[in-house]
């Protein structure tokens, strides 16, 4: 598993870390810009607010990593046998074999796809609603390589790409949403996840005598990715940061 290290315990740690540190050192350096701020320009700034943002960014924090650590817990067993990894840094699972969920140019799922979709999915939900008060959206995002045959126009491939890669990123959520272990989560479902074509602009790239190359095989994938509040609220920092500034 590429995206899962061999050494895990020691990569978690190390890169959770890291997040919390700089999260904790930028809003440090914001609250004390604002406070300087208001002392020179006498600016009524409601610092409790701020004090409770930065506590719900630091519980996010926290969230996300707990998040990825059940996720990985649930399908570190299964990622092996359904040619799929686990992303930390963008809490994105990905299943990279395209010969086992899709015939050629086409969006109908095999039948193996779909029987490795009734297992995943209903756990991968009840994960998703343990966690769902972080979660902004999740997408099942449909990917493919810049081929198109019959074409030699890369603008030509790219949309007949789109068409493709929406519908299989459809096909997977349509069929994904019909399972009965799901239907007590229908509304949940209905409201958080989408399907999303991205055709051929996250390439997948590998190397050859130095230079990164298009890896064609491992662009063809399908994804699904978590989309936390996280970042919203360090936005709403940042704007609090520029609106005190700018007075």
């Amino acid at each position: 598993m590429d995206d899962i290290c061999h050494d895990k315990e020691e990569h978690w740690m190390s890169v959770s870390d890291l997040m919390t540190i700089l999260m904790m050192v930028f809003l440090l350096i914001t609250i004390l810009k604002i406070k300087l701020s208001s002392e020179e320009q006498s600016v009524d700034i409601n610092l409790k607010n701020y004090e409770q943002i930065k506590k719900e960014l630091s519980n996010f924090i926290y969230q996300e990593n707990k998040l990825y650590s059940d996720l990985e817990k649930e399908f570190v067993n299964d990622f092996g046998k359904w040619n799929a990894t686990l992303n930390r840094d963008n809490l994105t699972i990905s299943f990279n074999k395209e010969k086992i969920m899709f015939r050629k140019s086409s969006y109908l799922l095999k039948d193996e796809y779909k029987d490795i979709l009734q297992d995943f999915f209903p756990r991968y939900v009840k994960i998703l609603k343990k966690n769902k008060n972080i979660i902004q959206e999740v997408r099942i995002q449909g990917h493919t390589s810049s081929e198109w045959k019959g074409t030699t126009s890369y603008k030509e491939a790219y949309f007949e790409n789109m068409g493709l890669s929406q519908n299989r990123a459809k096909a997977v959520l349509e069929y994904s949403m019909k399972l009965p272990k799901v239907e007590k989560n229908w509304q949940w479902i209905k409201s958080n996840i989408t399907a999303n074509g991205l055709s051929s602009s996250k390439l997948k790239m590998r190397t050859i005598l130095d230079e990164q190359v298009e890896d064609s095989i491992r662009s063809r994938r399908v994804e699904f990715k978590v989309l936390t509040k996280t970042k919203q609220l360090v936005n709403k920092i940042k704007k609090i940061s520029q609106q005190k500034e700018e007075k």
